[in-house]
């Protein structure tokens, strides 16, 4: 009975070779993944619930949650010192105020922008003014920062305001001028998530 034909010894070098070369491919990528995911800082948000407003929204976990931080407010969310004699702390804080059902969002927009410019006696320096939206209620923002050269590193503040049930929720962000751009992404997060509980919500925090 004639025998298997042999494979080439050259063909079987080939094959040895190409499957090295797929292994390394492999190993390779496999290596720049996990460098790849290594250099990214996954943030990782909780949830905070206000029964008392009817609300939910998420926060990073390494930043401080802080209830009823003063008047009107809600809540404020600190973000952890960057180091040990930092003496500001970058924040978001979420305050309500009730209003008339008659109360349309340009005629609170107006007497909110009055009231910011009216607080810093006009030395504002208005950043950002437009409308926008926060999940599906009309809102409005508005960015500003002072006027005022004595300070080297002057803090800049944005303000999301809008209307759910007869009360204007503000959803404030402060942060110094040097470190807005890289603490913004948190507060864009915690706006985007905003969510008003539903009845089912409610019922079970009862």
């Amino acid at each position: 009975m004639p025998s298997a034909p042999q494979k080439p010894k050259k063909l079987k070098r080939y094959q040895k070779q190409s499957k090295l070369f797929g292994i390394l491919i492999f190993v390779s990528i496999f290596v720049i993944i996990i460098v790849v995911l290594s250099a990214i800082k996954v943030t990782i948000y909780e949830t905070y619930i206000s029964q008392e407003h009817q609300f939910k929204v998420k926060y990073p976990t390494h930043w401080r949650l802080i209830e009823n931080p003063s008047g009107e407010g809600i809540v404020a969310f600190l973000a952890p010192k960057t180091y040990e004699l930092d003496l500001f702390q970058e924040s978001v804080n979420i305050t309500t105020q009730p209003v008339q059902t008659t109360s349309s969002l340009p005629r609170i927009t107006e007497k909110i922008i009055m009231q910011i410019i009216g607080t810093f006696e006009n030395n504002v320096e208005i950043l950002v003014s437009d409308r926008t939206y926060v999940k599906n209620f009309s809102a409005y923002k508005f960015a500003y920062t002072t006027n005022d050269d004595s300070i080297e590193n002057p803090i800049q503040y944005m303000h999301v305001w809008f209307v759910v049930n007869n009360e204007i929720f503000i959803i404030t962000y402060a942060a110094q001028q040097d470190d807005w751009d890289t603490y913004m992404k948190y507060f864009t997060a915690i706006v985007k998530s905003f969510r008003v509980l539903s009845p089912q919500e409610i019922s079970e925090l009862k």
